[in-house]
């Protein structure tokens, strides 16, 4: 039996006044959202997620708990976990080169999380999901079991995606999380910044995801602007359990 919550979250992901002034150009430029969005019967997370410089952490499976911000670690002050680092990267049609890296401490997680949200990148707790064919969550089977061709992806290592200092972005000179993501959800919004302005894409896909004790939920986006056309503004509708 599915069922349906009301959970609405808004956050601020820290940044310096320096980048936000560089990075003005990247929430002005209006897009057309692709037919077929604009749900609005189901549950809804409503996310303010306009900077870089943390992680929001919320949970379906209790939605009592308030969310928790997490700044990104840019330096080493405790033992490396091998993976997680800083990095400097020249990112340019369509193409990165690595410039600098630094170790830095792992980021930092809540006991109890399901998602995290940092800007359009989006992590799962040691989970996995999958990008559907369905472009509605009203065309969902009305059961897991009637979805075909389930194949779930875990969240995979990325050192170019998770955008932390916008400062050079004019000379296409980005700082980098290197982390774990939830490709499929992160494609929910794309940023296309080989050539100004930005080109924001919207896959208009209904993406699934599985937590660690089996349970999934289906999301869809529904915006990712608010009233002003300003970009970072994510309305997701929701059902979970999807079972």
């Amino acid at each position: 039996m599915q069922k349906y919550f009301q959970y609405s979250i808004s956050f601020m992901l820290g940044v310096s006044a320096v980048t936000l002034s560089a990075c003005s150009g990247l929430v002005d430029v209006y897009d057309e959202l692709p037919d077929g969005t604009g749900e609005t019967e189901y549950a809804q997370l409503n996310v303010k997620a306009t900077t870089y410089g943390d992680w929001t952490y919320v949970s379906l499976h209790d939605t009592t708990l308030a969310p928790v911000v997490l700044d990104i670690p840019l330096e080493l002050t405790g033992e490396w976990d091998g993976v997680t680092c800083y990095t400097r990267q020249q990112i340019k049609l369509g193409t990165s080169v690595e410039l600098s890296s630094i170790p830095t401490d792992t980021q930092p997680e809540p006991e109890e999380w399901d998602l995290a949200f940092h800007h359009f990148d989006v992590r799962t707790n040691r989970g996995c999901s999958l990008e559907t064919e369905y472009t509605s969550l009203d065309q969902l089977p009305d059961s897991l079991s009637g979805v075909l061709g389930i194949a779930w992806e875990p969240d995979s290592l990325t050192s170019d995606r998770v955008w932390v200092d916008l400062s050079s972005s004019l000379s296409y000179n980005i700082g980098c999380q290197t982390i774990a993501i939830s490709h499929p959800l992160s494609r929910l919004v794309s940023m296309d910044v080989s050539n100004p302005p930005p080109i924001y894409n919207v896959s208009g896909r209904v993406c699934l995801v599985k937590f660690q004790d089996g349970s999934v939920a289906a999301l869809f986006l529904d915006n990712y602007m608010n009233e002003k056309n300003q970009k970072g503004y994510l309305t997701i509708s929701y059902i979970y359990p999807y079972e």
